[in-house]
Protein backbone atom coordinates (compact mmCIF):
# COMPACT_ATOMS: atom_id res chain seq x y z
CA UNK A 1 0.00 0.00 0.00
CA UNK A 2 2.24 2.44 -1.20
CA UNK A 3 1.97 6.46 -0.99
CA UNK A 4 3.22 9.57 -2.26
CA UNK A 5 4.63 11.44 1.00
CA UNK A 6 4.54 14.81 -0.65
CA UNK A 7 6.64 16.48 2.73
CA UNK A 8 9.03 13.94 2.88
CA UNK A 9 9.41 13.62 -1.14
CA UNK A 10 9.13 10.71 -1.45
CA UNK A 11 7.40 7.21 -2.66
CA UNK A 12 6.77 5.13 0.35
CA UNK A 13 6.82 1.66 0.02
CA UNK A 14 6.43 -1.37 2.03
CA UNK A 15 8.50 -4.77 2.09
CA UNK A 16 7.36 -7.74 3.97
CA UNK A 17 9.26 -10.45 5.25
CA UNK A 18 6.90 -13.31 5.39
CA UNK A 19 7.29 -17.19 6.44
CA UNK A 20 6.96 -20.15 9.01
CA UNK A 21 8.69 -20.07 12.40
CA UNK A 22 12.48 -20.45 12.61
CA UNK A 23 12.83 -20.02 8.88
CA UNK A 24 15.02 -16.74 9.00
CA UNK A 25 12.70 -13.85 9.03
CA UNK A 26 13.98 -11.42 12.01
CA UNK A 27 17.78 -12.75 10.88
CA UNK A 28 17.27 -11.47 7.06
CA UNK A 29 15.69 -8.46 8.69
CA UNK A 30 19.00 -7.58 10.97
CA UNK A 31 21.54 -8.82 8.48
CA UNK A 32 19.80 -6.55 5.77
CA UNK A 33 20.07 -3.48 8.39
CA UNK A 34 23.82 -4.61 8.88
CA UNK A 35 24.48 -4.04 5.42
CA UNK A 36 22.87 -0.85 4.96
CA UNK A 37 24.16 0.86 8.53
CA UNK A 38 20.77 0.85 9.93
CA UNK A 39 18.96 -0.24 13.03
CA UNK A 40 16.53 -2.77 13.21
CA UNK A 41 13.97 -2.87 16.08
CA UNK A 42 11.41 -5.92 17.31
CA UNK A 43 9.25 -4.52 19.88
CA UNK A 44 7.61 -7.04 22.41
CA UNK A 45 10.18 -10.12 21.83
CA UNK A 46 9.54 -12.97 24.03
CA UNK A 47 12.54 -15.37 24.51
CA UNK A 48 13.78 -14.62 21.47
CA UNK A 49 10.64 -15.09 18.79
CA UNK A 50 9.10 -11.94 17.05
CA UNK A 51 5.46 -11.75 18.53
CA UNK A 52 4.94 -8.48 16.43
CA UNK A 53 7.54 -7.66 13.39
CA UNK A 54 10.82 -6.78 12.80
CA UNK A 55 10.82 -2.83 11.90
CA UNK A 56 13.54 -1.44 9.45
CA UNK A 57 13.42 1.60 7.82
CA UNK A 58 15.82 2.63 4.79
CA UNK A 59 15.72 5.50 1.72
CA UNK A 60 17.82 5.35 -1.21
CA UNK A 61 17.20 5.42 -4.75
CA UNK A 62 15.33 7.39 -6.93
CA UNK A 63 11.78 7.03 -8.78
CA UNK A 64 10.70 9.84 -11.34
CA UNK A 65 12.51 12.14 -9.38
CA UNK A 66 11.58 11.48 -5.93
CA UNK A 67 13.25 9.55 -3.07
CA UNK A 68 12.25 5.78 -2.41
CA UNK A 69 11.67 5.49 1.25
CA UNK A 70 11.30 1.84 2.50
CA UNK A 71 9.29 0.48 5.21
CA UNK A 72 10.41 -3.28 6.21
CA UNK A 73 9.09 -5.72 8.25
CA UNK A 74 8.63 -9.45 9.18
CA UNK A 75 5.48 -11.16 10.52
CA UNK A 76 5.19 -13.42 13.40
CA UNK A 77 5.25 -16.82 12.14
CA UNK A 78 3.59 -18.71 14.74
CA UNK A 79 0.36 -20.21 13.74
CA UNK A 80 -1.72 -18.77 17.30
CA UNK A 81 -0.35 -15.46 15.86
CA UNK A 82 -1.67 -15.52 12.31
CA UNK A 83 -3.91 -12.83 12.62
CA UNK A 84 -0.78 -10.08 12.90
CA UNK A 85 0.54 -12.08 10.06
CA UNK A 86 -2.43 -11.56 7.88
CA UNK A 87 -2.73 -7.89 9.06
CA UNK A 88 0.85 -6.88 7.94
CA UNK A 89 1.12 -8.94 4.94
CA UNK A 90 -2.08 -6.84 3.73
CA UNK A 91 -0.11 -3.51 3.76
CA UNK A 92 2.74 -5.19 1.46
CA UNK A 93 4.30 -3.77 -1.89
CA UNK A 94 6.24 -6.44 -2.38
CA UNK A 95 7.03 -9.85 0.17
CA UNK A 96 10.10 -12.00 0.75
CA UNK A 97 8.84 -15.57 1.50
CA UNK A 98 11.82 -16.68 3.97
CA UNK A 99 12.49 -20.12 3.28
CA UNK A 100 13.96 -22.59 5.40
CA UNK A 101 15.76 -25.52 2.93
CA UNK A 102 17.90 -27.03 5.15
CA UNK A 103 15.74 -30.21 4.56
CA UNK A 104 12.87 -31.18 2.64
CA UNK A 105 10.74 -31.61 5.82
CA UNK A 106 11.29 -27.87 6.61
CA UNK A 107 10.35 -27.48 2.81
CA UNK A 108 7.55 -29.38 3.12
CA UNK A 109 6.15 -27.37 6.04
CA UNK A 110 6.55 -24.52 4.42
CA UNK A 111 4.32 -24.87 0.89
CA UNK A 112 1.07 -24.55 2.40
CA UNK A 113 2.46 -21.32 3.83
CA UNK A 114 3.08 -20.31 0.42
CA UNK A 115 -0.07 -21.20 -0.95
CA UNK A 116 -1.97 -19.10 1.96
CA UNK A 117 0.13 -16.19 1.04
CA UNK A 118 -0.55 -16.40 -2.70
CA UNK A 119 -4.44 -17.07 -1.88
CA UNK A 120 -4.63 -13.90 0.55
CA UNK A 121 -2.42 -11.59 -2.42
CA UNK A 122 -4.67 -12.99 -4.51
CA UNK A 123 -8.01 -10.98 -3.37
CA UNK A 124 -6.18 -7.68 -3.23
CA UNK A 125 -7.25 -5.91 -5.80
CA UNK A 126 -5.24 -3.23 -7.82
CA UNK A 127 -1.84 -3.76 -9.27
CA UNK A 128 0.03 -7.75 -8.26
CA UNK A 129 1.82 -8.24 -5.13
CA UNK A 130 5.20 -9.16 -6.26
CA UNK A 131 6.55 -12.54 -4.29
CA UNK A 132 10.23 -13.41 -4.24
CA UNK A 133 11.06 -17.06 -1.75
CA UNK A 134 14.08 -16.32 -0.31
CA UNK A 135 15.64 -20.04 -0.29
CA UNK A 136 17.52 -19.67 3.04
CA UNK A 137 20.20 -21.62 5.14
CA UNK A 138 21.82 -22.49 1.54
CA UNK A 139 25.06 -22.80 3.85
CA UNK A 140 23.79 -26.03 5.70
CA UNK A 141 24.85 -29.57 4.49
CA UNK A 142 21.63 -31.43 2.99
CA UNK A 143 20.09 -28.31 2.03
CA UNK A 144 17.69 -28.87 -1.02
CA UNK A 145 18.75 -27.91 -4.52
CA UNK A 146 16.52 -25.28 -6.43
CA UNK A 147 15.58 -27.85 -8.32
CA UNK A 148 14.47 -29.76 -5.88
CA UNK A 149 12.59 -26.87 -3.94
CA UNK A 150 10.74 -26.00 -7.52
CA UNK A 151 9.46 -29.70 -7.40
CA UNK A 152 8.32 -29.47 -3.59
CA UNK A 153 6.09 -26.33 -3.92
CA UNK A 154 4.75 -27.10 -7.51
CA UNK A 155 2.28 -25.04 -9.23
CA UNK A 156 3.14 -22.15 -6.34
CA UNK A 157 6.46 -22.13 -7.63
CA UNK A 158 5.15 -20.38 -11.01
CA UNK A 159 3.51 -17.50 -8.78
CA UNK A 160 6.89 -16.46 -7.28
CA UNK A 161 10.63 -15.77 -7.65
CA UNK A 162 13.23 -17.28 -6.39
CA UNK A 163 16.84 -16.51 -4.67
CA UNK A 164 18.95 -18.17 -2.02
CA UNK A 165 20.54 -16.79 0.72
CA UNK A 166 22.75 -17.35 4.20
CA UNK A 167 20.91 -14.96 6.15
CA UNK A 168 23.33 -15.63 9.13
CA UNK A 169 26.61 -14.48 7.14
CA UNK A 170 24.57 -12.15 5.02
CA UNK A 171 24.68 -13.78 1.97
CA UNK A 172 22.22 -12.92 -0.93
CA UNK A 173 20.17 -10.63 1.66
CA UNK A 174 20.71 -7.13 -0.22
CA UNK A 175 20.06 -8.74 -3.44
CA UNK A 176 16.76 -10.42 -1.93
CA UNK A 177 16.13 -6.68 -0.73
CA UNK A 178 17.16 -4.75 -3.86
CA UNK A 179 14.88 -6.74 -5.98
CA UNK A 180 11.79 -6.94 -3.89
CA UNK A 181 12.11 -3.12 -3.67
CA UNK A 182 12.02 -3.33 -8.14
CA UNK A 183 9.05 -5.32 -7.53
CA UNK A 184 7.32 -2.65 -5.45
CA UNK A 185 8.34 -0.18 -7.55
CA UNK A 186 7.04 -2.11 -10.82
CA UNK A 187 3.80 -2.20 -8.80
CA UNK A 188 4.08 1.77 -7.89
CA UNK A 189 4.07 2.81 -11.71
CA UNK A 190 0.80 0.53 -12.24
CA UNK A 191 -0.99 2.08 -9.55
CA UNK A 192 0.46 5.80 -10.30
CA UNK A 193 -0.92 5.42 -14.00
CA UNK A 194 -4.65 3.77 -12.65
CA UNK A 195 -4.87 7.07 -10.44
CA UNK A 196 -4.96 4.18 -7.33
CA UNK A 197 -1.65 5.81 -5.69
CA UNK A 198 -2.55 7.39 -2.15
CA UNK A 199 -1.27 11.43 -1.55
CA UNK A 200 -0.70 11.74 1.30
CA UNK A 201 1.83 11.10 4.52
CA UNK A 202 1.47 7.52 5.92
CA UNK A 203 -0.93 6.89 8.57
CA UNK A 204 1.32 4.53 9.58
CA UNK A 205 5.26 5.84 10.18
CA UNK A 206 7.17 4.37 12.37
CA UNK A 207 7.28 1.44 14.53
CA UNK A 208 4.98 2.79 17.74
CA UNK A 209 2.71 3.55 15.34
CA UNK A 210 2.52 0.04 13.93
CA UNK A 211 2.51 -1.83 17.28
CA UNK A 212 -0.18 -0.04 18.60
CA UNK A 213 -2.25 -0.83 15.54
CA UNK A 214 -1.32 -4.51 15.76
CA UNK A 215 -2.39 -4.19 19.36
CA UNK A 216 -5.70 -4.02 18.33
CA UNK A 217 -6.07 -6.32 16.24
CA UNK A 218 -7.85 -9.31 17.69
CA UNK A 219 -6.10 -13.04 17.62
CA UNK A 220 -7.91 -15.88 15.97
CA UNK A 221 -6.80 -19.32 17.56
CA UNK A 222 -8.64 -21.34 14.52
CA UNK A 223 -6.32 -23.19 12.06
CA UNK A 224 -3.21 -22.65 11.39
CA UNK A 225 -1.60 -21.95 7.88
CA UNK A 226 -1.00 -25.53 7.27
CA UNK A 227 -4.42 -26.07 6.71
CA UNK A 228 -4.51 -23.10 4.18
CA UNK A 229 -4.59 -24.32 0.93
CA UNK A 230 -6.03 -28.27 0.88
CA UNK A 231 -8.04 -29.66 -1.57
CA UNK A 232 -11.81 -28.03 -0.45
CA UNK A 233 -10.41 -26.11 2.24
CA UNK A 234 -11.71 -22.35 1.98
CA UNK A 235 -9.80 -19.60 2.78
CA UNK A 236 -10.66 -17.51 6.10
CA UNK A 237 -11.61 -13.97 5.38
CA UNK A 238 -9.33 -11.33 5.38
CA UNK A 239 -8.90 -9.71 8.56
CA UNK A 240 -10.31 -6.65 9.41
CA UNK A 241 -7.39 -4.95 10.50
CA UNK A 242 -7.42 -1.53 12.24
CA UNK A 243 -4.29 -0.95 10.17
CA UNK A 244 -5.53 -1.07 6.71
CA UNK A 245 -8.27 1.05 7.96
CA UNK A 246 -6.25 3.67 9.06
CA UNK A 247 -4.67 3.92 5.51
CA UNK A 248 -5.72 6.51 2.98
CA UNK A 249 -8.75 5.03 0.99
CA UNK A 250 -8.75 5.56 -3.03
CA UNK A 251 -11.90 4.56 -5.03
CA UNK A 252 -11.49 2.36 -8.32
CA UNK A 253 -11.38 4.21 -11.33
CA UNK A 254 -15.33 4.02 -12.25
CA UNK A 255 -14.46 1.60 -15.22
CA UNK A 256 -12.68 -1.59 -12.63
CA UNK A 257 -16.49 -1.29 -10.37
CA UNK A 258 -18.54 -1.12 -13.94
CA UNK A 259 -16.69 -4.49 -14.83
CA UNK A 260 -19.46 -7.33 -14.49
CA UNK A 261 -17.77 -10.19 -15.19
CA UNK A 262 -14.86 -11.72 -13.15
CA UNK A 263 -13.02 -12.51 -16.22
CA UNK A 264 -13.99 -9.24 -18.12
CA UNK A 265 -12.13 -7.76 -14.98
CA UNK A 266 -9.30 -9.30 -15.24
CA UNK A 267 -8.73 -8.43 -18.46
CA UNK A 268 -8.97 -4.98 -17.95
CA UNK A 269 -6.67 -4.97 -15.30
CA UNK A 270 -4.05 -6.78 -17.70
CA UNK A 271 -4.74 -4.37 -20.37
CA UNK A 272 -4.85 -1.47 -18.21
CA UNK A 273 -1.48 -2.44 -17.00
CA UNK A 274 0.18 -1.22 -20.18
CA UNK A 275 -0.24 2.38 -19.60
CA UNK A 276 2.38 1.16 -17.08
CA UNK A 277 5.80 1.11 -19.36
CA UNK A 278 4.65 4.54 -20.45
CA UNK A 279 5.99 8.16 -18.45
CA UNK A 280 3.06 8.86 -15.54
CA UNK A 281 0.86 11.73 -16.03
CA UNK A 282 -1.21 11.42 -12.86
CA UNK A 283 -2.35 14.64 -11.61
CA UNK A 284 -1.47 12.87 -7.80
CA UNK A 285 2.04 12.47 -8.67
CA UNK A 286 2.68 16.26 -9.91
CA UNK A 287 0.80 17.61 -6.83
CA UNK A 288 2.84 20.09 -5.07
CA UNK A 289 6.07 19.71 -7.12
CA UNK A 290 6.98 22.46 -9.85
CA UNK A 291 8.32 19.76 -12.05
CA UNK A 292 8.87 15.94 -12.56
CA UNK A 293 12.09 14.24 -13.49
CA UNK A 294 11.59 12.10 -16.63
CA UNK A 295 12.60 8.16 -16.23
CA UNK A 296 16.14 8.42 -17.76
CA UNK A 297 17.54 4.85 -18.59
CA UNK A 298 21.26 4.30 -17.69
CA UNK A 299 24.08 4.95 -20.43
CA UNK A 300 25.91 1.40 -21.42
CA UNK A 301 28.64 1.54 -19.11
CA UNK A 302 32.64 1.82 -20.65
CA UNK A 303 33.45 -1.97 -19.32
CA UNK A 304 30.18 -3.54 -20.85
CA UNK A 305 32.13 -1.87 -24.02
CA UNK A 306 35.30 -2.85 -23.42
CA UNK A 307 34.30 -6.35 -22.91
CA UNK A 308 33.09 -6.07 -27.09
CA UNK A 309 35.86 -5.38 -27.75
CA UNK A 310 34.88 -1.69 -28.24
CA UNK A 311 37.00 1.20 -27.41
CA UNK A 312 34.09 3.57 -26.27
CA UNK A 313 33.66 6.89 -24.95
CA UNK A 314 30.26 8.95 -24.98
CA UNK A 315 29.83 12.46 -23.21
CA UNK A 316 27.06 12.44 -20.09
CA UNK A 317 24.05 12.96 -21.99
CA UNK A 318 24.62 12.16 -25.56
CA UNK A 319 21.99 10.39 -27.92
CA UNK A 320 23.03 6.86 -28.69
CA UNK A 321 24.72 6.45 -32.07
CA UNK A 322 22.30 4.64 -34.65
CA UNK A 323 22.40 1.13 -35.11
CA UNK A 324 25.06 0.24 -37.68
CA UNK A 325 25.49 -3.52 -39.87
CA UNK A 326 28.43 -4.07 -37.31
CA UNK A 327 26.67 -3.26 -34.27
CA UNK A 328 24.22 -5.74 -34.92
CA UNK A 329 27.01 -8.92 -35.35
CA UNK A 330 28.04 -8.16 -31.93
CA UNK A 331 26.67 -10.19 -29.35
CA UNK A 332 24.22 -7.70 -27.67
CA UNK A 333 24.20 -8.03 -23.23
CA UNK A 334 20.92 -10.68 -22.42
CA UNK A 335 18.29 -8.59 -20.21
CA UNK A 336 18.53 -9.08 -16.58
CA UNK A 337 16.18 -8.55 -13.23
CA UNK A 338 17.82 -4.93 -13.06
CA UNK A 339 16.26 -3.58 -16.39
CA UNK A 340 14.81 0.11 -15.08
CA UNK A 341 10.85 0.37 -14.06
CA UNK A 342 8.96 0.63 -17.62
CA UNK A 343 11.28 -1.08 -19.81
CA UNK A 344 9.47 -4.82 -18.57
CA UNK A 345 5.65 -5.70 -19.64
CA UNK A 346 3.93 -6.78 -17.66
CA UNK A 347 5.24 -4.91 -14.74
CA UNK A 348 5.63 -7.25 -11.72
CA UNK A 349 5.09 -10.18 -13.01
CA UNK A 350 7.19 -9.51 -16.11
CA UNK A 351 10.07 -9.06 -14.00
CA UNK A 352 9.66 -11.94 -11.35
CA UNK A 353 9.19 -14.18 -14.88
CA UNK A 354 13.09 -12.65 -16.18
CA UNK A 355 14.47 -13.53 -12.71
CA UNK A 356 13.49 -17.23 -13.22
CA UNK A 357 14.48 -17.13 -17.00
CA UNK A 358 17.86 -15.30 -15.84
CA UNK A 359 18.93 -17.54 -13.15
CA UNK A 360 19.96 -19.74 -15.72
CA UNK A 361 22.83 -17.66 -16.95
CA UNK A 362 21.52 -16.44 -20.12
CA UNK A 363 24.38 -15.86 -23.26
CA UNK A 364 22.95 -14.34 -26.32
CA UNK A 365 23.06 -16.74 -29.51
CA UNK A 366 23.12 -15.72 -32.88
CA UNK A 367 20.19 -17.35 -34.88
CA UNK A 368 20.47 -14.99 -38.00
CA UNK A 369 21.43 -11.79 -39.42
CA UNK A 370 20.54 -9.01 -36.11
CA UNK A 371 18.33 -11.88 -34.54
CA UNK A 372 19.22 -13.57 -31.47
CA UNK A 373 18.14 -16.23 -28.80
CA UNK A 374 18.98 -17.08 -25.31
CA UNK A 375 18.25 -19.96 -22.95
CA UNK A 376 18.40 -23.07 -25.98
CA UNK A 377 17.54 -26.15 -24.97
CA UNK A 378 16.32 -24.52 -21.45
CA UNK A 379 12.78 -24.34 -19.91
CA UNK A 380 12.55 -20.77 -21.30
CA UNK A 381 12.51 -19.09 -24.66
CA UNK A 382 13.89 -15.76 -25.06
CA UNK A 383 14.14 -14.07 -27.92
CA UNK A 384 15.18 -10.95 -30.23
CA UNK A 385 14.46 -10.18 -33.99
CA UNK A 386 16.48 -8.17 -36.43
CA UNK A 387 13.72 -5.46 -36.35
CA UNK A 388 13.70 -5.32 -32.47
CA UNK A 389 16.93 -2.93 -32.13
CA UNK A 390 16.45 0.02 -31.76
CA UNK A 391 18.93 3.54 -31.55
CA UNK A 392 17.26 5.10 -28.32
CA UNK A 393 15.69 4.00 -25.37
CA UNK A 394 12.76 6.21 -26.37
CA UNK A 395 12.36 4.43 -29.81
CA UNK A 396 12.69 1.05 -27.95
CA UNK A 397 10.34 1.97 -25.66
CA UNK A 398 7.50 3.18 -27.84
CA UNK A 399 7.62 -0.24 -29.44
CA UNK A 400 7.41 -1.84 -26.01
CA UNK A 401 4.18 -0.14 -25.40
CA UNK A 402 2.65 -1.45 -28.98
CA UNK A 403 4.02 -5.01 -27.69
CA UNK A 404 2.22 -4.58 -24.80
CA UNK A 405 -1.27 -3.78 -25.61
CA UNK A 406 -1.30 -6.63 -28.31
CA UNK A 407 0.05 -8.78 -25.54
CA UNK A 408 -3.20 -7.06 -23.45
CA UNK A 409 -5.55 -7.45 -26.18
CA UNK A 410 -4.55 -11.13 -27.01
CA UNK A 411 -4.13 -13.01 -23.36
CA UNK A 412 -6.57 -14.96 -23.46
CA UNK A 413 -4.79 -16.80 -26.71
CA UNK A 414 -1.20 -16.91 -24.98
CA UNK A 415 0.47 -18.96 -22.67
CA UNK A 416 1.40 -17.91 -19.41
CA UNK A 417 4.75 -16.94 -18.17
CA UNK A 418 5.82 -14.42 -20.41
CA UNK A 419 7.43 -11.07 -20.82
CA UNK A 420 8.41 -8.79 -22.95
CA UNK A 421 11.96 -6.65 -21.80
CA UNK A 422 13.68 -3.44 -23.17
CA UNK A 423 17.43 -3.62 -22.73
CA UNK A 424 20.58 -2.13 -23.17
CA UNK A 425 22.74 -3.98 -26.01
CA UNK A 426 25.99 -2.61 -24.27
CA UNK A 427 27.14 -1.40 -27.47
CA UNK A 428 24.70 1.70 -27.41
CA UNK A 429 21.39 0.68 -28.50
CA UNK A 430 18.60 -1.00 -27.29
CA UNK A 431 16.91 -4.54 -28.04
CA UNK A 432 13.34 -5.97 -27.49
CA UNK A 433 13.29 -9.58 -26.54
CA UNK A 434 10.54 -11.59 -25.94
CA UNK A 435 10.96 -14.30 -22.34
CA UNK A 436 8.36 -17.34 -22.95
CA UNK A 437 8.49 -19.99 -20.87
CA UNK A 438 8.56 -23.76 -22.94
CA UNK A 439 4.91 -25.07 -23.03
CA UNK A 440 4.29 -28.33 -24.65
CA UNK A 441 3.03 -28.20 -28.68
CA UNK A 442 -0.06 -30.16 -29.29
CA UNK A 443 2.57 -31.71 -31.83
CA UNK A 444 4.43 -32.69 -28.50
CA UNK A 445 1.85 -33.96 -26.92
CA UNK A 446 1.21 -35.89 -29.46
CA UNK A 447 4.31 -37.38 -30.33
CA UNK A 448 4.59 -38.42 -26.29
CA UNK A 449 1.34 -40.25 -27.12
CA UNK A 450 3.09 -43.45 -29.44
CA UNK A 451 2.21 -45.42 -26.60
CA UNK A 452 -1.28 -45.07 -25.61
CA UNK A 453 -3.90 -47.32 -26.08
CA UNK A 454 -4.91 -46.95 -29.55
CA UNK A 455 -8.42 -45.29 -27.91
CA UNK A 456 -6.73 -42.75 -26.40
CA UNK A 457 -4.52 -42.06 -28.93
CA UNK A 458 -7.38 -41.41 -31.20
CA UNK A 459 -9.06 -39.56 -28.79
CA UNK A 460 -6.25 -37.29 -28.49
CA UNK A 461 -5.89 -36.65 -32.24
CA UNK A 462 -9.57 -35.61 -32.27
CA UNK A 463 -8.77 -33.04 -29.40
CA UNK A 464 -5.67 -31.79 -30.87
CA UNK A 465 -8.06 -31.56 -34.38
CA UNK A 466 -11.05 -29.57 -32.09
CA UNK A 467 -8.01 -27.21 -30.50
CA UNK A 468 -6.44 -26.15 -33.46
CA UNK A 469 -9.75 -25.55 -35.72
CA UNK A 470 -11.13 -23.15 -32.97
CA UNK A 471 -7.64 -21.43 -32.53
CA UNK A 472 -7.54 -20.92 -36.19
CA UNK A 473 -10.66 -19.29 -36.07
CA UNK A 474 -10.34 -17.04 -32.89
CA UNK A 475 -7.16 -16.17 -34.43
CA UNK A 476 -8.45 -15.12 -37.75
CA UNK A 477 -7.94 -11.48 -37.45
CA UNK A 478 -4.97 -11.13 -35.26
CA UNK A 479 -1.19 -11.67 -36.27
CA UNK A 480 -1.46 -15.02 -34.52
CA UNK A 481 -1.17 -17.98 -37.23
CA UNK A 482 -1.61 -21.18 -35.13
CA UNK A 483 -0.10 -24.42 -35.99
CA UNK A 484 0.11 -27.63 -34.22
CA UNK A 485 3.49 -26.72 -33.23
CA UNK A 486 2.83 -23.14 -31.84
CA UNK A 487 -0.20 -24.07 -30.09
CA UNK A 488 -0.93 -26.42 -27.46
CA UNK A 489 -3.31 -27.59 -24.65
CA UNK A 490 -4.17 -24.63 -22.39
CA UNK A 491 -5.93 -23.82 -18.83
CA UNK A 492 -7.34 -20.65 -20.41
CA UNK A 493 -10.73 -20.25 -21.38
CA UNK A 494 -10.58 -21.85 -24.25
CA UNK A 495 -8.96 -25.04 -23.62
CA UNK A 496 -5.76 -24.05 -26.00
CA UNK A 497 -3.59 -21.13 -26.11
CA UNK A 498 -0.41 -19.88 -28.09
CA UNK A 499 2.73 -21.11 -26.56
CA UNK A 500 5.25 -19.74 -29.23
CA UNK A 501 6.88 -16.69 -29.74
CA UNK A 502 4.90 -13.75 -31.28
CA UNK A 503 4.93 -12.80 -34.44
CA UNK A 504 6.92 -9.48 -35.21
CA UNK A 505 5.07 -6.07 -35.24
CA UNK A 506 5.13 -5.75 -38.73
CA UNK A 507 3.67 -9.18 -39.34
CA UNK A 508 0.06 -9.20 -41.32
CA UNK A 509 -3.06 -10.69 -40.24
CA UNK A 510 -3.64 -14.42 -41.32
CA UNK A 511 -6.69 -15.36 -41.49
CA UNK A 512 -7.20 -18.86 -41.37
CA UNK A 513 -7.41 -21.23 -44.15
CA UNK A 514 -10.10 -21.36 -46.78
CA UNK A 515 -10.46 -25.25 -46.31
CA UNK A 516 -9.63 -25.30 -42.78
CA UNK A 517 -10.75 -28.86 -42.21
CA UNK A 518 -8.43 -30.09 -45.45
CA UNK A 519 -5.41 -28.25 -44.00
CA UNK A 520 -5.95 -29.59 -40.72
CA UNK A 521 -6.40 -32.92 -42.10
CA UNK A 522 -3.00 -32.70 -44.49
CA UNK A 523 -0.81 -31.05 -40.79
CA UNK A 524 -2.38 -34.03 -39.02
CA UNK A 525 -1.37 -36.68 -41.81
CA UNK A 526 2.04 -35.21 -41.57
CA UNK A 527 2.19 -36.16 -37.68
CA UNK A 528 0.81 -39.52 -37.90
CA UNK A 529 3.73 -40.16 -40.67
CA UNK A 530 6.69 -38.42 -39.06
CA UNK A 531 5.94 -39.53 -35.37
CA UNK A 532 2.84 -42.10 -34.79
CA UNK A 533 4.10 -44.05 -38.29
CA UNK A 534 4.28 -47.66 -35.56
CA UNK A 535 0.49 -46.51 -35.08
CA UNK A 536 -0.84 -46.10 -38.02
CA UNK A 537 -1.81 -49.53 -39.69
CA UNK A 538 -3.55 -49.67 -36.07
CA UNK A 539 -5.78 -46.84 -36.42
CA UNK A 540 -6.81 -47.65 -39.79
CA UNK A 541 -7.93 -50.90 -38.96
CA UNK A 542 -9.61 -49.63 -35.87
CA UNK A 543 -11.05 -46.79 -37.13
CA UNK A 544 -14.84 -47.61 -37.29
CA UNK A 545 -14.94 -48.75 -33.69
CA UNK A 546 -13.28 -45.70 -32.98
CA UNK A 547 -15.46 -43.18 -34.00
CA UNK A 548 -17.03 -41.36 -31.73
CA UNK A 549 -19.87 -39.88 -33.34
CA UNK A 550 -19.90 -36.97 -31.21
CA UNK A 551 -16.97 -34.84 -32.98
CA UNK A 552 -17.09 -33.07 -36.00
CA UNK A 553 -13.53 -33.45 -36.13
CA UNK A 554 -13.85 -37.50 -36.50
CA UNK A 555 -13.83 -37.29 -40.69
CA UNK A 556 -11.04 -35.02 -40.01
CA UNK A 557 -9.37 -37.58 -38.07
CA UNK A 558 -9.84 -40.07 -40.13
CA UNK A 559 -9.00 -38.22 -43.49
CA UNK A 560 -5.56 -38.01 -41.51
CA UNK A 561 -4.96 -41.22 -40.99
CA UNK A 562 -6.39 -43.11 -44.37
CA UNK A 563 -3.34 -40.38 -45.95
CA UNK A 564 -0.64 -40.95 -43.64
CA UNK A 565 -1.10 -45.19 -44.69
CA UNK A 566 -1.63 -43.84 -47.98
CA UNK A 567 2.27 -41.80 -47.46
CA UNK A 568 3.67 -45.47 -45.63
CA UNK A 569 2.36 -47.85 -48.42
Amino acid sequence: MAVIDVERDAVVVRIVYDGPPFAGKTTSVRSLARSLGRTSETPAEVDGRTTYFDWLEYTGGLFEGRKIHCQIFSVPGQPELDARRRALLALADAVVFVLDTSNAATVALSEAYVRQLTELLGQRTGAPVGVIVQANKRDLPGALSREEVQQVLGQDFARVALTESDASAGIGIRETFVFAVRLAIDRVRVEMEQAELALSKPAIDSAGQLLQALESVPLEFGAPPASAGRAGTAPRESVTSPIVSREPAVAPPASMEASASPVALADEARTAMVSAVEPPRSAAWQRGRSSTLPLVPPLPRAALARSHGLAWSRPEGASPPSASPAATELAPLVPTVTVVSGAIWPPVEGRMILHEAGALGLVAHRLGRGEWAAGIGSDWRVHSGSSDEYASFEDGRRALISWAREHALLSPLLSSQRCIVLADTGIGTWRLWQVVRVAPSLRGWLSESAQEHVAVLYRRLVEAASILGDALGRCGTTRLRPTFDNFGRGVGRYGGWYVGLMPGLAALAAPPPAEMESEISIRLGEILSAELSSRCGELEHQVVGLWTGTSPWDAVVTSAILRAVRKSS
